[in-house]
């Protein structure tokens, strides 16, 4: 008997496998970054398929098997269902989901990035939300995610971050000093 994986989710891609099967790539509160299949979701009988719609946030049950996780539930806890209507939010939460896959590894607890892509989530989700809003809270997701993973480590930009800066906080100059730490930390990473 497997035993049964309870978490919060946020989908951040899927593929199609087959003819109605999907693996999914999650960011989870308790696992990280995780990649499983969900058999029979393309069904239209399916009963989760609207709960892992992309960048949905949902409750699912994981079940690890031989070599791989499987979705054998799924409950929408937000659909996030502005984004579609704003292209620009939709290409911020493409980009931040992108980095993440890539920074982050599989199987390990990453909760404070998951609590984070999730009010990103949340807060471009606004119908009514400025371009300008929407980068800077880009900016703001991204370097705190890289700060958690230790990319970014100055006093200077911890001293930013921990006294609660916000969105509309960002004038120009100091997002053009956010971006600046952002790309020397994926310098240093790499990528």
């Amino acid at each position: 008997m497997y035993q049964i994986h309870h978490t919060e989710a946020i989908v951040l891609g899927y593929k199609n496998s087959g003819d109605y099967d999907r693996v999914f790539t999650f960011i989870t509160k308790d696992y990280g970054i995780v990649y499983a299949k969900a058999t029979g979701i393309r069904r239209e009988s399916s009963k989760s398929r609207y709960a892992l719609s992309l960048f949905s946030y949902c409750d699912i049950d994981l079940v690890y098997g031989k070599n791989y996780w499987r979705v054998t539930q799924a409950k929408l806890i937000d659909p996030h269902d502005e984004l579609p209507h704003n292209t620009f939010s939709i290409m911020v939460a493409s980009r931040v989901s992108k980095l993440i896959r890539k920074l982050c590894i599989s199987d390990e607890p990453i909760s404070n990035i998951f609590q984070e892509y999730q009010i990103l989530l949340s807060e471009i989700n606004d119908k009514d939300i400025t371009k300008d809003n929407v980068a800077s809270l880009e900016v703001l997701s991204v370097i705190k995610i890289l700060t958690s993973l230790g990319y970014v480590n100055e006093s200077s930009m911890l001293d930013i971050i921990n006294n609660g800066i916000s969105a509309s906080d960002i004038d120009t100059q100091k997002k053009k000093t956010l971006v600046k730490y952002i790309n020397n930390a994926l310098k240093f990473s790499q990528m």
